[in-house]
């Protein structure tokens, strides 16, 4: 049940696809799958799956949209809500992840708001730069679509940060 879905180009030509599972029946709220030839054809990395497989771990949000950008030098970003931040589960806490090995592994990285939050985008804004666009709320709210905010933030706090 894929949908949301968004996608980066990894160093050697191949697509990344990580989207949102709406109501699925597996464990977990995301697919990842791979297309080697343009999005013509998926593979999900796994044996077990034909073209999307679940994603359960640090890329595991509540089921809402999420963003992926490719910032070069090896670093992928990815945002979304955390089921595991301070507030708790469901819509809230935005989040940075990262990986450096081409969206084998994930990692934590810096918490960009505290308290409800839900849809997201990232875009570079210079090389050394990225820009977090998103839903949010006031603490201690439940309502994440009170505004709409922007925050910069240098690539190199996002790697180690949370």
């Amino acid at each position: 049940n894929a949908n949301e879905t968004a996608v980066v180009e990894l160093e050697d030509g191949t697509l990344y696809f990580n989207t949102r599972d709406q109501h699925g029946e597996v464990k977990g709220t995301r697919g990842v799958a791979l297309s080697k030839d343009g999005g013509k054809s998926f593979q999900s990395g796994s044996p077990d799956w034909k073209g999307f497989r679940p994603v359960v771990g640090v890329l595991d949000p509540p089921v809402v949209q999420c963003s992926i950008l490719n910032a070069g030098k090896g670093l992928i970003v990815f945002s979304g809500t955390d089921e595991n931040g301070p507030t708790g589960k469901g819509r809230s806490d935005l989040r940075l992840r990262y990986s450096t090995d081409q969206a084998k592994n994930w990692m934590d990285g810096p918490l960009i708001h505290v308290g409800p939050a839900a849809y997201s985008d990232l875009v570079m804004i210079s090389e050394e730069i990225i820009g977090v666009l998103y839903e949010s709320g006031d603490k201690g709210q439940r309502n994440s679509s009170q505004r709409i905010e922007f925050k910069t933030l240098p690539l190199k706090g996002v790697i180690g940060s949370k």
